[in-house]
């Protein structure tokens, strides 16, 4: 009789068997093979992605509220120490320009109060007026003006300092800039232009005009 080997284990089975009796129960006792699940298989959630971790993040170092204030105080006291050394500034040319003329002012005050009745006299005949101010980019400020003699007598070698004050200042108080004349001769009822220079502290811009200035003069020598 004949037989037939079985290719898997080489058992020889006879021919009534169209299979290995070994191989076929085997076959039967072993596990199911596992499928794999198709990535997008229908019904199944797909997996999120894992996120990939990150690194803390760098924030600005931002400046305090309390630190921001007192910056801007600091520049405000700036601002107003300047503002206030600017007007003592100007107060202490304005006060050394009275300090200079301070004879001038003396005499005017005497020649008002305690001069003598012909000094008095001669202050009421004489007038300043007239003013026109004057000055260019490269000249220092000079003042035109008119000397005035009201009275029917000659005067004779007439020498004089002239305060120009703002129209509305009190007496003896501030002062927009002072100029003299020397040795002036009118006759009766005569009048004379002249030219001085200005002395001041303001600039040519910061000058009051003309109809906003009064005058105090004060003689110096009178003969």
């Amino acid at each position: 009789m004949f037989t037939w080997v079985c290719p898997k284990c080489g058992r020889e089975v006879p021919p009534s068997s169209s299979e290995c009796p070994d191989c076929a129960g085997q076959a039967s006792t072993a596990p199911p093979a596992t499928r794999s699940v198709p990535l997008h298989q229908p019904g199944v959630e797909p997996t999120p992605p894992v996120a990939k971790p990150q690194g803390p993040r760098v924030r600005r170092p931002s400046l305090p509220i309390w630190l921001l204030a007192a910056i801007f105080a600091l520049g405000f006291a700036v601002l107003a120490l300047t503002a206030y050394v600017a007007y003592r500034h100007f107060r202490g040319g304005t006060a050394s320009l009275s300090a200079t003329s301070g004879g001038a002012a003396a005499s005017a005050r005497m020649g008002s109060t305690s001069a003598t009745p012909g000094m008095r006299a001669l202050l009421e005949a004489l007038e300043i007026t007239g003013l026109r101010l004057l000055g260019a980019k490269d000249k220092k400020p000079e003042v035109v003006f008119v000397v005035v003699n009201h009275s029917g007598a000659p005067l004779t070698d007439i020498s004089g300092t002239v305060t120009l004050r703002p129209s509305t200042a009190k007496p003896a108080t501030e002062i927009v800039g002072i100029f003299a004349f020397q040795h002036v001769s009118l006759g009766p009822f005569e009048s004379r232009e002249l030219r001085a220079p200005l002395k001041t502290t303001l600039r040519m811009f910061e000058l009051p005009d003309w109809e906003f200035l009064k005058t105090d003069l004060a003689l110096s020598a009178i003969q």
